[in-house]
């Protein structure tokens, strides 16, 4: 295996999540390819399901050693069939970076400022400072890549996305 690609398909900003200031929330040595550490401590901190909606709230330490926390919810609206996910993070003057990979072939249009339609789905962004579509690889299984795109979304300290069924 590659170690390069190995470490890059393991690393924070390859997955659906936050980075803060380019640190990775679990360290990893280049000579251990499939060991990783546990700095995160990630850990679900409440979990409530009702008839109209699910939400979900965790948090985790693995920038904590630079003085930042990192807090996300994730809520489901039942009727709407709307997802809204609040990431929070705490710190001094956090540049925070929020990774959307999509799905290899999919079809992305900008269809206002912080909105996007992604297929069948409207994705929006408030509290963003910026937004790039970026040129990025999925894993289709170990040692196999496709190409596909990702939304880096910049933000500081908290940033909603809500996620819906595009309008027909």
């Amino acid at each position: 295996p590659d170690p390069g690609e190995r470490n890059a398909f393991r690393s924070t900003s390859y997955h659906n999540t936050v980075t803060v200031n380019g640190l990775e929330q679990n360290s990893f040595d280049n000579g251990l390819l499939f060991s990783l550490g546990n700095e995160s401590r990630a850990r679900t901190t409440s979990w409530h399901t009702a008839s109209d909606r699910d939400e979900f709230k965790g948090e985790h330490a693995g920038f904590a050693q630079r003085g930042f926390h990192h807090a996300r919810s994730i809520r489901y609206e039942k009727s709407g069939q709307r997802v809204i996910i609040l990431d929070e993070v705490i710190g001094d003057r956090p540049r925070s970076t929020a990774s959307f990979h999509l799905r290899p072939g999919a079809k992305l249009i900008e269809v206002g400022p912080g909105s996007y339609r992604i297929d069948g789905v409207t994705i929006s962004f408030t509290g963003h400072r910026s937004i790039e579509v970026v040129d990025a690889w999925h894993s289709v299984e170990y040692g196999r890549r496709v190409k596909n795109r990702c939304l880096k979304v910049n933000f500081e300290e908290r940033l909603e996305t809500r996620i819906s069924r595009a309008a027909a």
